[in-house]
């Protein structure tokens, strides 16, 4: 059976949990916490009459600093898209890929019967010949990093201007850790001691002092069923790739896996869309256009096809608070993936378009950069062979 027949032959109703927790709107953080733990990282939030009414996941709930005795659950929460046990794992994959969501309820004629989790899927997909696709195939490739004698404030920098959330920390050429947001949430800005210390910033601190230095790595041979059973034993949501002596040469994470399900099971879609918004609606039915997204997207990969080869992007999306004459500043990052490498292109405006042009923009000075790279390669190759 080919790889897309056997992913799509998988059912919701075959992979989702049935036991799940459950939390009110109106119910504090403070109590949400010990049922997000059971929950395995989120619970189904309900109204005052029982019905669905979102998500609430570990990531929602450290995004706020606020006192978790009186932060309501109402205030972090967020909506999600349903599945029924009838769809297939790749509808599944689709939609956490879109809603940047790593559950999603599953309902029955109204009914809310279980949820489905990004681990589920990923184990079920991992369990057929999917499984045998080399991490290398799939992995983010010249990952960004950072060294372990930086400063946190200049590693979140980092992740601000790229776009991540996470970074492989090295000392001298090897990997000696990882850091994350969570890492400078729980370990720096939670702590009311650490906002409160006085001299240098809490954030001068190195990032050796704060980073993960447990970290699970796998080699870009190993194949994803490895690497999954890894994420899935151990509860983390990336590892990190590795050559023999230490060295780093990629990034494997739950939502790279989810894609690849996604390209495969729908036979190399060229394009997935992926909102990284706290509530999709937060862009009128107007502006958040997905068809002229695509438009756009298309037209790039195009452009770029004879260089690119077979190539997806994935767009992620954010509102900000500011305004201008009526329009929120968007922040909009592009990440075209493909076998010359992933290129990223991060922009910022006034609107959705002005938002997507210009990362669509910045991320083509990448891809130029790497044809002129290409050419000047080939340049020297040619002139080593007419020196034979």
């Amino acid at each position: 059976m080919a790889a897309h027949d056997a992913l799509r032959s998988i059912r919701v109703g075959d992979i989702m949990i049935r036991d799940f927790e459950t939390v009110r709107l109106d119910e504090t953080l403070s109590r949400a916490l010990g049922k997000l733990e059971r929950g395995g990282g989120a619970v189904v939030v309900v109204d005052e009459s029982g019905n669905y009414a979102g998500i609430l996941t570990e990531r929602m709930a450290l995004r706020t600093l606020s006192d978790p005795s009186t932060t309501k659950v109402r205030s972090l929460y967020r909506k999600a898209p349903r599945v029924s046990p009838e769809d297939d794992l790749i509808r599944a994959a689709r939609l956490m890929v879109e809603n940047d969501l790593s559950h999603l309820p599953v309902t029955s004629d109204g009914a809310l019967v279980g949820v489905v989790r990004d681990v589920d899927v990923m184990k079920a997909a991992v369990g057929t010949g999917f499984g045998g696709t080399r991490v290398s195939e799939v992995m983010t490739s010249d990952p960004v990093w950072v060294e372990d004698e930086e400063t946190a404030a200049r590693a979140l920098a980092l992740m601000r201007r790229e776009g991540v959330f996470r970074l492989p920390v090295l000392h001298r050429g090897r990997v000696v850790g990882m850091f994350t947001i969570r890492d400078v949430i729980e370990k720096v800005l939670r702590p009311r001691g650490g906002i409160q210390e006085g001299g240098a910033g809490p954030l001068d601190r190195r990032v050796a002092d704060l980073m993960s230095r447990d970290v699970a790595s796998v080699l870009p041979d190993d194949d994803l069923r490895r690497a999954a059973d890894l994420m899935i034993q151990r509860d983390i949501a990336s590892v990190i790739v590795v050559d023999g002596a230490g060295r780093l040469r990629g990034l494997l994470t739950r939502s790279d896996i989810l894609r690849r399900i996604v390209h495969v099971g729908e036979e190399g879609a060229p394009i997935i869309v992926q909102f990284s918004v706290k509530d999709p609606e937060e862009f009128d039915n107007v502006e958040l256009d997905r068809d002229k997204l695509r438009s756009m997207i298309d037209g790039f990969l195009r452009k770029y096809r004879e260089f690119l080869g077979p190539a997806h992007a994935v767009i992620y999306l954010k509102r900000h608070r500011e305004r201008r004459r009526g329009r929120r500043l968007t922040h909009c990052r592009v990440q075209v993936y493909s076998p010359r490498g992933i290129f990223t292109g991060i922009g910022e405006g006034w609107g959705l378009n002005q938002a997507v042009r210009t990362a669509l923009d910045n991320a083509a000075r990448h891809v130029e950069r790497a044809k002129e790279g290409t050419k000047a390669d080939r340049a020297i190759i040619e002139e080593i062979l007419e020196m034979l």
